[in-house]
């Protein structure tokens, strides 16, 4: 069912909350940029994640919502959520999905989130179906997946060997379809940063380090890599609403985001 990378790309180390946290922020710009476009849907709600990897998106979300529970497949990595992320806030909890665990029904969650895990399934459907379960009749999904028109459904062009397929836009709004009205929206890259926004970011910075011999460049290049280094990745990313034919006919997008109604 599952492919061999359970628990995400970007794996915690043992006791190091702190540098996890810290290090997500800082690399993981794209997924950073969809747990703060969640944060309206979910604020003052119950949540449930489906695949939630060592937990970063529960710290994220854990000032706006009511309660969090963060649920995966991967023993290593709801042992590390469980050990050393749910101390960080009483609204957190992370359980392991397993034959044993059989409360899925019992959640009842008003929001459900599930990014960047349906394409590491064989059967995104069955995927759905148990995330729906966890969620109210009257509740929300949000999900995302890679566009793979990236990669044209050619496995050897996935852009991880670790994807069991990518769906094209037509076939995640159908996928999403089957279980509610779909909000659909693409996630891409910035690539061309206002250079003077960049650079009002960087004095700011380095007024508060009061380093007086660093100087902003004016060269674009250089201005990325400062930003980088020292900013959070999201600014790099932007969510837009779209449709599915706009996507299937231009590549736009990296991602697809949808919520379910």
């Amino acid at each position: 069912m599952l492919d061999e990378n359970p628990g995400g790309s970007f794996r915690a180390s043992e006791k190091s909350v702190r540098e996890y946290l810290k290090g997500y922020i800082k690399t993981q710009g794209n997924n950073v940029k969809r747990y703060n476009f969640a944060r309206k849907f979910v604020a003052g709600k119950k949540v449930v994640e489906l695949g939630c990897g060592f937990g970063a998106g529960g710290v994220l979300l854990d000032k706006y919502v009511t309660s969090y529970i963060g649920i995966d497949i991967d023993e290593e990595a709801i042992k590390y959520a469980k050990t050393y992320v749910a101390p960080l806030s009483n609204k957190l909890r992370y359980e392991l999905l397993s034959e044993s665990y059989n409360h899925v029904d019992d959640i009842q969650a008003d929001v459900g989130i599930c990014y960047e895990v349906i394409e590491h399934v064989k059967e995104p459907e069955k995927l759905l179906t148990t995330l729906k379960r966890m969620v109210k009749q009257d509740g929300m999904i949000i999900v995302s997946t890679p566009n793979g028109l990236s990669s044209l459904g050619n496995k050897p062009l996935f852009r991880t060997p670790f994807h069991v397929n990518e769906l094209s836009p037509n076939e995640f709004y159908e996928l999403c379809s089957k279980f509610g009205n779909v909000m659909f929206f693409g996630e891409r890259r910035i690539d061309m940063m206002d250079v003077k926004f960049l650079q009002r970011r960087l004095s700011e910075y380095l007024t508060k380090r009061r380093d007086e011999a660093a100087t902003v460049s004016l060269w674009r290049s250089k201005l990325y890599d400062f930003a980088y280094n020292h900013f959070n990745g999201e600014i790099f990313w932007k969510i837009y609403p779209s449709t599915p034919e706009v996507e299937q006919k231009r590549l736009r997008s990296s991602t697809l985001l949808a919520i379910i109604l």
